[in-house]
């Protein structure tokens, strides 16, 4: 009976449905367990916070983020550990002695799966092609993540606001955002993040290194990646192409939202006007719009806003700090838009010209200035002609 269990997992055949919704799964006790998210009952209570939940891996996933203590602290590179056994593993990757060998590097892995994984850095080797466009995968998860962008599935969701994920550890990190909790702070500034990699960003901003300046507009990023990113915006090219209707983006983001449009279940729908949005960030964002809610209050004086980034520019009126500097004469700027355009006073860019005059402007505002002139003396002309 076991037996017959296991093998079901390496077929493809998922013989059990659900009657409401029409997901299957390999296995009975996998169909029961998602049966009870359609009921609306959460039997799973965390013993933290009172918190419920309708599936025990999703309490499982919260209690994680109780779970503040790392007891696993690898010696040599300081980097600390919940489990054991990610632990052991890791120690492995120091050690060398792994017992799964490749002779053409000498790198050791800690399991054959890790090992052959490896090898196709290697061989190149791409095994695993998606059935719906022309992209192949090394790894056969990569496959499966990539496959959920064609059919908009997210099977991960968050049971406090319904958020839905592609990834368990993507779900595991956005559940953090609802308990409040950054355990991650600045060694300089005290500022706090929820997350380790936030934290990593935030700190070269006080250090400047691995700072990459775009050569046309002197935007700066944290990452090389990014600027190669912001690069192609100045190019005009657009790699990322959908393959339901062949629009292209110049952002992979940019394509994965998209292709949420194409799917009826990857709509954000607003309850007051029916408009719909492409993500849950910009619902969000649209809803202020009805409520008028300003939930985000400065600390400083009575001012609130819409949303959290006004809020953010807001508050450097208050402490005078300017984040932004020129690459080129030092000069610092509270928003990194207004660096741009003070760059172009160095390159002598003037990217807005005036369509009924041809003059040019470094600045939109200017332009717009410029032309409400045009529009001036045009009503002046017509005024003295009708005289």
């Amino acid at each position: 009976m076991y037996l017959n269990a296991h093998i079901k997992h390496h077929s493809s055949e998922r013989p059990y449905s659900c009657p409401q919704c029409g997901k299957t799964y390999k296995g009975k006790g996998h169909l029961k367990t998602h049966l009870i998210s359609h009921t609306g009952k959460k039997l799973f209570r965390c013993p933290q916070c009172d918190m419920k939940f309708s599936q025990r891996s999703a309490i499982d996933i919260h209690k994680k983020t109780h779970a503040t203590e790392r007891p696993y602290t690898c010696p040599q590179c300081d980097r600390s550990f919940t489990c054991k056994q990610s632990f052991s593993f890791h120690i492995l990757s120091h050690a060398g002695d792994g017992p799964y060998t490749r002779p053409q590097c000498d790198k050791s892995f800690p399991s054959k799966m890790h090992l052959k994984s490896h090898m196709r850095v290697h061989t190149g080797e791409k095994a695993f092609e998606c059935p719906h466009c022309e992209k192949s995968f090394k790894q056969r998860v990569h496959l499966k993540s990539h496959i959920q962008i064609h059919t908009g599935e997210r099977p991960f969701s968050c049971p406090q606001c319904g958020k839905g994920f592609r990834r368990k550890g993507d779900l595991g990190c956005h559940m953090i955002t609802h308990t409040g909790q950054k355990p991650f702070s600045c060694p300089q500034c005290e500022k706090s993040f929820t997350y380790k990699q936030s934290l990593n960003i935030h700190v070269k901003s006080h250090t400047n290194v691995g700072h990459y300046i775009c050569p046309q507009c002197g935007k700066t990023y944290t990452c090389r990646w990014n600027l190669k990113e912001h690069i192609i915006t100045h190019t005009g090219h657009k790699p990322f192409s959908c393959p339901q209707c062949e629009k292209s983006f110049k952002r992979r983001a940019g394509l994965n939202i998209h292709i949420r449009s194409h799917t009826s279940d990857g709509r954000y729908t607003c309850p007051h006007c029916n408009k719909s949005f492409p993500s849950q960030i910009n619902l969000d964002c649209h809803m202020h719009v009805h409520t008028r809610e300003r939930p985000f209050a400065c600390p400083h004086c009575d001012k609130r806003f819409k949303q959290q980034g006004h809020l953010k520019h807001h508050i450097r009126t208050h402490t005078g700090e300017k984040p932004f500097p020129c690459p080129q004469c030092g000069k610092s700027f509270r928003r990194q838009s207004h660096l741009r355009e003070h760059v172009m006073t160095h390159t002598g860019q003037k990217p807005f010209s005036c369509p009924q005059c041809g003059k040019s402007f470094t600045r939109k505002r200017n332009l717009n200035i410029h032309e409400s002139r045009h529009t001036s003396d045009e009503l002046k002309v017509s005024h003295l002609n009708d005289i």
